[in-house]
């Protein structure tokens, strides 16, 4: 993510517009993955992810039947596949994806391969407009996902997902690193297609977890090299107390 002051060119609808940029980029961007990602960043998350998990399986109450969400499923791969196979036996995921491009291949995937998962949900949704019961879900992660929603968006996605999440449960997510609030409008992947970020700052992160009642567990400033750029990014995990 490449961030750079607020220009005018912002579109009127972001969400919409990252919508319309992945049902273009849904396959380009698996390929940009594994062509240009960062694989010590990818490993540093990949443990992070691992960790979470783990602390997921230690909550006695989830034992037997975890509701876990996920918001921004992507292609499915592999943070919804490695979450899948660890709860295969004691729970269930419903993985949200705002691109019907990306659903498609989430579906492909996860519900459609030579051995599909059972225990998958996939909505084609905005996460904005998402309806769920307050104290309903055991854990709820967001990977790269919550960095393509406006600011005030992304305050109020926290506040939904406190709400959602029962008593004790977890959440897992990342955000940019950056240490100042920003925005960041450019053509990404192809060259062509309009992409969305921002970002409310390490400080400004840290003050909406605990305003909204998370408690921290794990804050951790990991580097990521995309393109051959050092791209920073704050993954945290959080506790509703």
């Amino acid at each position: 993510m490449v961030s750079m002051p607020v220009e005018p060119s912002i579109p009127a609808n972001p969400r919409q517009a990252v919508a319309d940029a992945y049902n273009v980029l849904a396959k380009p961007y698996l390929n940009w993955k594994e062509s240009n990602g960062s694989k010590d960043g990818e490993r540093g998350l990949q443990h992070q992810f691992n960790h979470f998990l783990q602390l997921l399986e230690r909550i006695p109450e989830v034992s037997d039947n975890a509701q876990v969400l996920e918001l921004g499923c992507g292609a499915g791969i592999p943070w919804t596949d490695m979450a899948a196979r660890c709860l295969q036996s004691t729970g269930h995921i419903t993985a949200v994806d705002i691109s019907q491009a990306q659903i498609d291949l989430a579906s492909q995937h996860l519900l459609q391969s030579d051995t599909p998962h059972s225990n998958i949900t996939l909505l084609c949704q905005d996460i904005m407009n998402l309806q769920f019961e307050a104290n309903h879900f055991d854990a709820i992660y967001a990977i790269f996902s919550l960095i393509h929603l406006p600011p005030n968006d992304q305050k109020m996605a926290l506040v939904n997902i406190f709400k959602w999440l029962k008593p004790g449960g977890l959440v897992f997510m990342n955000f940019s690193g950056d240490p100042e609030a920003s925005v960041s409008v450019h053509q990404w992947i192809d060259d062509k297609t309009e992409m969305y970020w921002s970002a409310l700052g390490l400080g400004g992160y840290d003050e909406q977890l605990k305003n909204v009642g998370f408690e921290i567990v794990v804050r951790e400033v990991a580097i990521n090299v995309e393109d051959g750029r050092e791209i920073p990014f704050v993954y945290y995990i959080a506790k509703k107390v």
